[in-house]
């Protein structure tokens, strides 16, 4: 299930703070997240949700890398959690 209420709210906030490019690359890693195992909706929505108050922290690269950074959790959550 992709978190599209967060993802609605998130971008609504997002879109006065970043370019269409940006707000691309950020919505691309929120669906890689979503996507990466069976419950990672709910990472995703994590994700979205915590995005606003991020990006107002960061600039636009350290943002860059924090949405890879959580791409790159949740693409080894699964895994771990199997472990």
């Amino acid at each position: 299930m992709f978190p599209a209420r967060e993802f609605r709210a998130a971008g609504e906030a997002l879109s006065a703070l970043m370019g269409e490019p940006e707000l691309a690359a950020w919505q691309a890693e929120g669906e890689a997240i979503a996507g990466a195992s069976l419950r990672a909706w709910e990472a995703a929505g994590a994700y979205f949700q915590a995005s606003p108050a991020v990006r107002r922290r960061f600039g636009a690269g350290d943002f860059a890398r924090w949405t890879a950074l959580g791409h790159a959790l949740a693409a080894d959550a699964g895994p771990l959690a199997a472990a």
